[in-house]
């Protein structure tokens, strides 16, 4: 299974998906459920939703993963052909200077290059200057203003970085967009596995957008669903050489990341107790290793959570290096072990499901 997931996050990430324009990827996904021969819907806002039915009255499990990648969207086009975009996203600077990106055009994609001053020319002092999104300029052989409209260039229009695919070996994947196609791959093989099964509580697999700009497509797939309790499927940022272990304690290959709480400008989640303690313990029946972590972050699970009376919400992270780049790191064996680990969470019955989704009597109970 491990190479096959490994082949389908490829192909998702290869897709373009910046926020609000997910639409690609939403087809894409429907194609690989097709075989099913369960019917899906997308709502007005481009979240891709499957319900795979319970028994009259059971209780509803939501999974959410999100199909938006970070991106760029064009601000200005300069007399001289520069472009100039404003970020889609938390786009991280130091990774972009001389990328290549894609800006797709009513005619299709059009590649460019983020423009960087070459190092010949700056001054010792320069260097220790900020790098912002809104100085750098996109060159994409355009020499005036009406040559960049001619080759299809226009305000709005969005862009994503242009990167390969590449396998460092047999379970290393690196690339552009890993975050969080990784996790839509992972909810379509449990929609494969839960469909062949007979379900004491509804499933609701949703596929959602515009979490990299502030989760708006949870926040309105939760409105409209309101499950019972939920899981929210995304990637963390792991652990590396450069990051003491108190900033990023969890690692690569060591196994989903089952959180407690994450908080980042306001925005946060204190996850469910009864889901988090759930998840441990199928963890630990099926020697499945697992991380734990609190991290300064918000996901899909924050506007979940706080949906018409609350959700319960617990969230399973898969971890990844060098986030939110061209190239992001991902080992596929952290993904097979989040499959493995949800295939058994969601084939709870309906007593369970209605208990996890209780407030715990005292915090240690």
């Amino acid at each position: 299974m491990t190479l096959d997931i490994c082949d389908l996050i490829e192909r998702l990430a290869r897709i373009p998906g910046p926020s609000g324009h997910e639409d690609a990827v939403c087809l894409a996904i429907q194609e690989e459920l097709g075989e099913l021969g369960a019917a899906t819907v997308v709502d007005a806002i481009g979240n891709l939703v499957l319900r795979l039915s319970g028994p009259s009255g059971a209780p509803s499990l939501m999974l959410m993963a999100h199909m938006d990648q970070i991106g760029f969207v064009v601000r200005h086009v300069d007399d001289d052909g520069s472009i100039y975009c404003d970020a889609s996203g938390l786009v991280d600077e130091r990774t972009i200077l001389a990328a290549q990106i894609e800006i797709w055009t009513d005619n299709g994609p059009r590649v460019g290059v983020i423009g960087v001053r070459s190092r010949h020319l700056l001054m010792d002092a320069e260097l220790l200057e900020a790098i912002r999104v809104d100085d750098l300029w996109v060159d994409v052989g355009a020499r005036s203003a009406v040559e960049a409209a001619e080759l299809g260039v226009e305000v709005g229009q969005p862009a994503t970085l242009r990167g390969e695919h590449v396998r460092l070996n047999e379970r290393m994947l690196v690339g552009p967009a890993i975050d969080n196609r990784a996790g839509c791959a992972t909810l379509i093989e449990l929609a494969r596995r839960a469909s062949v099964r007979a379900r004491e509580v509804e499933l609701l697999f949703v596929w959602s957008t515009q979490e990299e700009v502030g989760s708006r497509g949870a926040k309105v797939a939760a409105q409209w669903l309101q499950p019972t309790a939920a899981v929210v499927v995304d990637t963390v940022p792991a652990g590396d050489p450069s990051t003491p272990a108190r900033r990023a304690a969890t690692r690569i290959g060591y196994g989903p990341v089952i959180r407690a709480q994450d908080r980042r400008g306001g925005q946060g989640t204190i996850y469910s107790v009864p889901i988090r303690r759930r998840l441990k313990e199928i963890a630990r029946s099926l020697h499945v290793e697992y991380q734990l972590d609190v991290f300064p972050t918000w996901t899909d699970a924050c506007e979940v959570h706080l949906a018409g009376r609350g959700i319960p919400t617990g969230g399973v992270f898969i971890p990844r290096l060098c986030s939110h780049s061209p190239n992001e790191i991902l080992d596929v064996r952290d993904v097979s072990a989040t499959v493995a680990l949800l295939d058994e969470f969601v084939q709870l019955d309906a007593e369970t499901a209605t208990l996890l989704a209780q407030r715990p009597t005292a915090p240690l109970a």
